[in-house]
């Protein structure tokens, strides 16, 4: 097999594009795993083609091996060739947690958002406790911002309590975290957005009714209705689309003349 590898690798060598292509299709096939250098660095090939039998395969192989090639990508100043390691790490990221973990600690934000990012697809308990870390701890709000929005698309329970305590951030960290909660979609996650309603700017309890109007939980409806009586007609707006997200026609029987007047 390890001769067979070689012999595949050296065919990357070639002048022809098509050659180039078949090997390293082949080099996922027969799971070469000596290729992977070679493969990450064709990421970076003039020839669509090759880059996407490159990309094919390096996410055919996964692995540790596979991550840590990546991981030098995320400096590439071609941003078509970084953002398609990227979504390749999205992809396998799980398989070299410790590896992309670590990367949390890199003073350039830009580095950490991506790590972030990818951490947010893994689909892995583990990556909770970090990511809720930088949520409280990092002193880029861009970074926070995308450590919310990663752990709403996990959708862990386990995240809310960190999620909480960011809605006492600024206000483009409250707004990921307000998503977030959103998209856990928790008794808890819910509670929390109620309670916070009043609390900061008409913008922050706007997206918090929009986020309560699509979460699909009657039990919100008597909080909605107690903010019909804003004179904020923008809020009122929203709230009267929250309620039709949650009732459609239904609500109107259950408003009484004060509410169905400025309802109607």
């Amino acid at each position: 097999m390890m001769g067979n590898c070689k012999k595949i690798i050296e065919h990357l060598n070639s002048e022809d594009p098509q050659e180039i292509r078949e090997a390293c299709f082949r080099i996922g096939e027969e799971e070469c795993r000596d290729g992977i250098p070679y493969l990450v660095e064709l990421l970076k090939s003039n020839n669509v083609g090759i880059q996407e039998a490159a990309e094919l395969s390096l996410r055919k192989l996964g692995g540790e091996e596979s991550v840590e090639a990546l991981i030098p990508l995320l400096w590439e100043e071609d941003v078509a060739v970084r953002n398609v390691a990227i979504d390749i790490l999205r992809d396998i990221g799980d398989q070299g947690l410790y590896i992309l973990i670590n990367l949390l600690e890199e003073d350039d934000p830009d580095i950490r958002i991506f790590v972030v990012d990818i951490l947010g697809y893994t689909n892995n308990l583990m990556v909770v406790k970090p990511l809720c870390e930088i949520l409280s701890r990092d002193p880029n709000p861009n970074v926070k911002s995308q450590a919310a929005i990663s752990l709403g698309r996990l959708g862990c329970l386990e995240a809310v309590s960190c999620l909480e305590q960011a809605l006492n951030d600024e206000d483009w960290v409250k707004f990921s975290a307000i998503e977030a909660l959103k998209k856990i979609g928790s008794e808890s996650s819910a509670e929390i957005l109620i309670n916070y309603l009043g609390k900061a700017s008409d913008l922050i309890d706007s997206a918090i009714i929009d986020a309560l109007g699509e979460m699909g939980k009657v039990r919100v409806v008597p909080v909605l209705l107690n903010k019909l009586d804003t004179d904020n007609i923008p809020l009122r707006n929203k709230v009267i689309q929250a309620l039709m997200n949650l009732l459609g026609k239904r609500i109107l029987e259950i408003l009484n003349k004060s509410q169905k007047e400025r309802f109607e």
